[in-house]
């Protein structure tokens, strides 16, 4: 009595249920399906009784459905489980969750098998639906015109699109994920540590420029901005960063304050040396008059001499301080830079040390440029005597004369370049911030007065053309000067 009332309550169980229950002979024919499974699929009983399972699998899914369970029918793997799409009688597909599980006889033989199904569609929905929100934000990343890098606090890379990895110059964002720690990225490691600090603080922090380096280990100057991302816990899972490449908008901007200091430092220079002038004028010829008077001990014409020396160093000063503030009309022509430096080699090849060489690799056609002659040899002569300074060990000097098209993504048209580069001590980034400064220089005091290059940049600027600088210590400098074409 107790089983009939087991059994009674298991059917009624089963024909209750909101899943899917059926049975199937061992052919794959139903024998038996629950009214929520009927309900569900749109069919009477006698519409699926005998009717072959797979006719319910949807045609894409129906071969892969038969090798899955015909490998579970060979290896009488007991239970198993497979998604698939069902088509319902309207047509319409379902995704169900299917266990399956095989009945066997005494002997082990497969007589059959029974299912429980379960309606998942919600849940495939959802996951179609975060896949194309995880595509959506991959898409976004990889096509970012920013950098995007996420990291764990320790440093570790877990995250970084292709916009990262060009911008650094990597050549694929898998170069920088395989780097030991984020701060193989930093000119100065510790720059990341007070960073760390305000942002494990603050959690955010915006519109901050560090030091980072390129692959090749040339600096980039990064904007960023950061974020913490936190668990439910509050425990923090990982660091999302954002970057921009400003190196060339803060060149840009120094480059733009630099001529600004220079007009305003000219405008004070111009009014100082003209006045000084005319009294190093007169100190300088009562000081003559006084060395050549037949009273004068030797001892005091010495001094006297030493004094004309320095007026004679002053006025050398005074003179450059004109130049740089209050320039000549200079007499504009078009020149062909590859006559003028083939002019000058003898004179440049005097002017370096005898450990030292010069190398000169013209343009193979006419490099025509409008500037006044005297100008442009003052321009080569100062840049290669600054190269003859940076090389105390010895080393060599290269010009090259090249006619270019768009060389430089800010500099579109055509244009002369004219190359001068040293293989000396090189400059560090201060060094190069200041180097067009006038009165700044790194030679000794009565060495250099720090105008040279500031005469130099003016009158690249005077006749439309532009100079930038390529250096770091222990790899030489490299000047471009590039004049527009005619």
């Amino acid at each position: 009595m107790a089983f009939v009332q087991t059994d009674a309550q298991l059917r009624s169980l089963i024909t209750a249920a909101r899943d899917i229950i059926y049975a199937c002979d061992a052919g794959g024919r139903f024998t038996y399906a629950n009214p929520f499974a009927l309900e569900l699929m749109g069919y009477a009983e006698d519409e699926i009784l005998g009717r072959h399972f797979s006719t319910l699998i949807r045609d894409d899914y129906r071969e892969s459905a038969a090798r899955f369970y015909g490998r579970q029918f060979v290896s009488k793997t007991p239970d198993t489980y497979f998604e698939y799409p069902a088509v319902l009688k309207s047509g319409d597909a379902v995704w169900l969750g299917q266990h399956v599980q095989l009945i066997c006889d005494g002997g082990g033989n497969v007589t059959g098998f029974q299912a429980i199904a379960r309606d998942i569609t919600k849940q495939k929905d959802a996951e179609a639906l975060l896949r194309e929100s995880e595509a959506a934000y991959h898409s976004l990343v990889e096509h970012a015109s920013l950098g995007i890098l996420r990291s764990t606090v320790d440093g570790r890379i877990l995250e970084a699109n292709h916009a990262l990895a060009e911008m650094l110059g990597y050549g694929s964002p898998e170069e920088l994920l395989a780097l030991p720690t984020i701060l193989n990225l930093y000119m100065n490691p510790a720059e990341r540590g007070p960073l760390l600090d305000r942002l494990l603080r603050d959690g955010r922090v915006a519109g901050v420029d560090v030091n980072w380096k390129r692959k090749d280990g040339s600096a980039i100057r990064a904007h960023v901005n950061s974020r913490v991302v936190r668990g439910a816990d509050g425990v923090v899972r990982s660091i999302e960063v954002m970057i921009e490449d400003v190196t060339e908008r803060e060149r840009l901007a120094e480059q733009q304050r630099r001529t600004h200091t220079l007009e305003a430092v000219g405008q004070l220079a111009a009014g100082v040396a003209h006045h000084f002038n005319n009294l190093l004028t007169g100190m300088l010829g009562y000081t003559e008059l006084l060395s050549m008077h037949a009273n004068v001990s030797d001892e005091m014409r010495a001094d006297l001499n030493e004094i004309l020396k320095a007026g004679r160093r002053a006025s050398v000063l005074t003179h450059q301080l004109l130049a740089f503030s209050d320039p000549r009309t200079p007499r504009l022509e078009n020149l062909d830079l590859n006559h003028i430096v083939h002019g000058l080699h003898g004179r440049l090849a005097r002017e370096l040390r005898d450990n030292q060489t010069l190398l000169v690799e013209q343009c193979p056609t006419p490099a025509i440029v409008r500037i006044d002659s005297e100008d442009l040899q003052n321009v080569i002569t100062q840049i290669v005597r600054n190269a003859r300074d940076a090389m105390p060990s010895g080393g060599a000097v290269r010009i090259e004369v090249a006619a270019l098209t768009d060389p430089e993504p800010d500099l579109p048209g055509h244009y002369v370049r004219l190359r001068i580069a040293d293989s000396g001590v090189g400059m560090d980034w201060e060094t190069q911030s200041r180097m067009f400064e006038p009165f700044f220089t790194t030679k000794p005091q009565d060495q250099g007065t720090g105008l040279g290059l500031s005469v130099t940049h003016g009158i690249i600027h005077n006749c439309g053309g532009t100079i930038s600088v390529d250096s770091a210590l222990g790899r030489g400098t490299t000047m471009n000067v590039y004049f527009p074409r005619p």
